[in-house]
Parts: structure tokens; C-alpha cells; sequence
């Protein structure tokens, strides 16, 4: 192109200077698409149920510059960088690696010249570590010619996304005998934006590692108080002698119970069992302690039975997830200990009335 330029200097004035102006050439280069995607739960690695997988991804493009004019073509890969790791990405065009290949901020990016009506094979591949869900996007609206995409997970508990649904989009579902789960996608020819993807199941609220003892450990504190008045009161009503130590004593058990349900829970994804064993061997100690205090047969009894409800049953609180239900189930218990700590006080007043007269 030639211009005219402004005269900065009259005795010597730029007639004239050569500038290169660059012009898109649109076409519809991409002619045909294949994608292969395996991803991998780990799901017995994965003892925090965090949903993480690893994938082995390989793309293949064949590219062809339809016009009659030398082109310069921009190629820009889009990676999702949201809770995904990369690694082992490897770029080829005609089975030899690119040499300018640039990481940007939404992807790859390379540029290589292209002659008339040249066809080229790009090959992308990488391996990546994510959470949750994986899915591959062509960002805007294209015309998609001759596209195959297949994934498959190990883990067949997932949701399928295909986006937009219709009958120019075919898609086929299939589990093998080993529980692999297989999502293949084909176009022949449309003009659509697709999106592939899986999504793993969510597990119960609250999403943490290990919710389950979290949600059960929270309501300790609460049930030694409630144990510790409990046994209090029946000592103190049935005039069972005893001292500080005695009490100290029965609660650093309590405490123990909550150090070995804490230790031994994290190895099981429901801890109940748990919780309920240790309960019982708890409920032996303390057993051993209040012998030493001379209980009678019905006070123990009576005992033993609050520490094995206390210990085992009413930490299962944590299983509501709403308060509506723990409310009426803490006011259920409060309501049993008031109910039973009069019955006793009625119970030895009756018993101290018999014995004077």
C-alpha cells in the first residue's frame, strides 16, 4: 500500500512509505474434529470426597486454508484455568512440535503461515488434575463439520452434559462390564456452540472431608455435660458417697472416648459403628469406676444405660441438616432426664419413708 505521509522536513520530504496492513481471511477452517477423553476417579485415593479425577486428553484438528491466498493463521487452544491442573502438554501440527507455542491467559496461542488450499493435522495433548466436573466448550457459534468426541470415567455415578440437546447432536451412553462409563458425541454438520462434559454426584452437605464425624464430634462437648450432670444428680440423690476425683476421673473417660472416636473415625466414611463400639467400651469404664464407689445394681444399671444413649445415640444429631429436627430432638432428651431425674428423686423419697416406718 502506498501513502502519502505529512512534510516534517521541507528540504528533504518523505514522498512515500510502504506499510503492510493485515486483513482477516474468514473462513471456516476447521474441517474435521476427533476427541478422546479417559478420566479417572481415584475414588479409593480419594479419601476426603473432594471429587477429584485425573484425565488423559487428546484433541485432533484437521485444519485447511480454503482460500486462494497465502495466509498467516492463529491458532488459540482455550484451557480452562478454574480447579485444573495441567501437565504434560504437548502440541504437534503434522506430527512436529511447535516451536512458538505461548501460554496466554485464556489458553495456548502459536501462529504459522499457510499456503492455498493447504490442509494440516494438529494434535493437542495434556494430562490434568480438576474437582467436580470437566467439560469441554467451543466458546461461540460455529459451523461444526464431521465432530466426534467420546469420555469416559471410571466412576459411572456421574451426570452426563451435553448442551444444546437436538437432533443434529447424536450422542450414545454405554457402561462396560467393569463399570466404565462411555459418552460419545457426533455431528456431521451444523452450526451450534456444543459442550460436552461429566459432572460427579455431590455428596451430602455439608461438602467437607469426613462430614460425617465432623458433623457428630460437634455435639461432644454437649453430651459429657449432659453425662456429667446425669451421673451428678444420681449420686447426689441416691447418697452415693463420693468425691472430686471420683468425678474427675469418670470425665477424663468421657474425653477419651471423644479422642478415639476422633482417631479411629477418619478411616471410615460412617462412623456410627464406630462411635457406638467405643460407646460400649466406655460405658465398661465407667462401670469399673462407679463399682468402686459402691453403687447399688439399679443406680448402675441406670447409669450404664445414659452413658451408652448419651455416647452412642444422641451424637446422631449431627445427621439433621436442618435445626427444625435437632431442636426437637435435643428437647426430647432434656425432657427424658428431667423425667427420669424426678422418678428417682420420688423413687428414694419412697424408699426413705419405707425404711423409717
Amino acid at each position: 500500500m502506498v501513502a502519502t505521509l505529512p512534510v516534517t522536513e521541507p528540504s528533504n520530504p518523505t514522498l512515500y512509505q510502504t506499510a503492510l496492513i493485515r486483513q482477516p481471511v474468514p473462513q471456516n477452517s476447521i474441517v474435521r474434529f476427533q476427541g478422546q477423553v479417559e478420566m479417572v476417579s481415584r475414588k479409593e485415593q480419594n479419601v476426603d470426597k473432594f471429587n477429584a479425577y485425573f484425565i488423559n486428553a487428546r484433541y485432533l484438528y484437521e485444519v485447511v486454508n480454503q482460500s486462494e491466498l497465502a495466509v498467516e493463521t492463529e491458532f488459540l487452544f482455550p484451557l480452562a484455568t478454574s480447579d485444573v491442573y495441567f501437565e504434560n502438554i504437548h502440541v504437534q501440527v503434522d506430527g512436529k512440535d511447535v516451536d512458538d507455542l505461548q501460554a496466554v491467559s485464556n489458553g495456548l496461542w502459536w501462529a504459522q503461515s499457510m499456503e492455498p488450499n493447504r490442509k494440516i493435522v494438529v494434535t493437542i495433548s495434556y494430562s490434568a488434575r480438576g474437582i467436580d466436573a470437566y467439560q469441554f466448550v467451543v466458546p461461540q457459534a460455529r459451523e461444526i463439520r464431521d465432530f466426534s468426541f467420546s469420555i469416559s470415567s471410571d466412576d459411572p455415578n456421574v451426570f452426563l452434559m451435553v448442551n444444546p440437546s437436538g437432533e443434529s447432536i447424536r450422542q450414545n451412553t454405554n457402561i462396560s462390564p467393569n463399570n466404565v462409563i462411555t459418552l460419545d458425541v457426533l455431528i456431521d454438520r451444523t452450526v451450534v456452540a456444543p459442550a460436552v462434559g461429566l459432572s460427579y454426584v455431590q455428596r451430602a452437605e455439608p461438602y467437607a472431608p469426613h462430614d460425617h464425624l465432623l458433623r457428630m464430634l460437634r455435639f461432644a462437648p454437649r453430651t459429657i455435660l449432659f453425662l456429667m450432670v446425669v451421673i451428678t444428680l444420681i449420686l447426689l440423690i441416691s447418697k452415693v458417697s463420693f468425691v472430686l476425683p471420683d468425678l474427675a476421673l469418670i470425665q477424663a473417660i468421657l474425653w477419651l472416648y471423644v479422642f478415639i472416636v476422633m482417631m479411629l473415625g477418619v478411616y471410615f466414611e460412617n462412623p456410627k459403628i464406630v462411635m457406638l463400639a467405643v460407646s460400649i467400651c466406655t460405658a465398661s469404664l465407667v462401670y469399673f469406676v462407679a463399682r468402686r464407689l459402691r453403687v447399688r445394681r439399679f443406680l448402675m444399671a441406670s447409669i450404664l444405660c445414659w452413658v451408652l444413649a448419651l455416647l452412642g445415640i444422641y451424637p446422631l444429631t449431627g445427621e439433621f441438616a436442618v435445626t427444625f429436627p435437632f431442636n426437637q430432638y435435643d428437647n426430647l432428651v432434656l425432657v427424658a432426664i428431667l423425667i427420669f431425674m424426678f422418678s428417682l428423686l420420688v423413687w428414694t423419697r419412697v424408699g426413705l419413708q419405707n425404711q423409717n416406718t
